[in-house]
């Protein structure tokens, strides 16, 4: 039997469904941060790596990410574009000058790799999250922790407005390719272009999505400093704690490779400065 999750279901039995909520936003966190920090290719193909292998271990087929593969491609192409055509980084060959000024060196290319890495590597972290975290667990890993309900109320509906959205992307353009649009043919421009002639309807869902969720949370009688009161109480476990220990360690362990050694730092191993 599976469990559903913001994106996905995911099966009872998967071992993510152990961990305590706390311990899914401090993974969240750090997945986030490790991106951030990381500026080195090699270094993102260590991390997507170890993502990947999480997913093997919360037992989350990666094929479930199939979905998403429109989403990181339209991000990896914006990237790409906006690092060739309008940068100027300093590299040891010139490829192209554009008229405009700008040009386009070996460490234009290797960074906007790194650029596109960095973005997969948040998308695909953050999904291996997410997949596994249901929408009482960020109220509860933030109450466990001191935050304000209200202010959990609202993250948990700013979470689940965004699987809402995707849902209704697919659906929108699953609609789209009955009508004839074929998403998979034409230059970069025209498959964009596409792409953005589903933003009228999106944006008239997301304004019916949103007066829906909130004709709900007024008939639940929902109040800001009303005293609230849990069936379930979640406390942290051992397994929790090493966790958080592992992410915290890994966080600092970027940060000293980057910043003391120069490791993670662009271009990083093997490439030279």
């Amino acid at each position: 039997m599976a469990v559903r999750s913001f994106f996905i279901y995911v099966p009872r039995e998967s071992p993510i469904h152990r961990l305590h909520p706390l311990a899914k936003l401090v993974m969240l966190v750090a997945v986030n941060v490790v991106a951030l920090v990381i500026e080195a290719p090699i270094g993102f193909l260590v991390a997507i790596a170890l993502i990947l292998v999480g997913f093997k271990v919360a037992g989350i087929p990666i094929a479930r990410l199939a979905r998403f593969l429109v989403l990181i491609f339209l991000v990896m192409q914006g990237v790409m574009v906006s690092y060739i055509l309008a940068s100027r980084i300093p590299g040891n060959i010139v490829l192209w000058r554009t008229p405009w000024g700008t040009y386009v060196s070996d460490m234009t290319l290797l960074y906007a790799f790194s650029m596109v890495l960095r973005f997969f590597t948040m998308l695909v972290g953050s999904t291996l999250v997410l997949a596994s975290t249901r929408d009482r667990d960020i109220v509860y890993g933030l109450t466990s922790i001191g935050v304000p309900y209200p202010v959990c109320f609202v993250l948990n509906l700013a979470f689940r407005t965004m699987s809402v959205f995707l849902d209704d992307f697919f659906k929108v353009r699953d609609a789209m390719i009955l009508r004839g649009t074929d998403f998979s043919k034409g230059s970069i421009v025209e498959r964009v272009r596409k792409y953005v002639y589903m933003g009228v309807p999106l944006a008239l869902l997301t304004i019916r999505r949103i007066i829906e969720m909130s004709l709900a949370v007024e008939i639940k009688g929902f109040r800001l400093r009303a005293e609230r009161t849990y069936y379930h109480e979640l406390k942290p476990g051992r397994l929790d704690a090493l966790v958080i220990g592992v992410l915290v360690l890994a966080l600092a362990l970027a940060v000293g490779l980057k910043y003391v050694y120069g490791v993670l730092a662009f271009p990083g191993w093997p490439f030279t400065h």
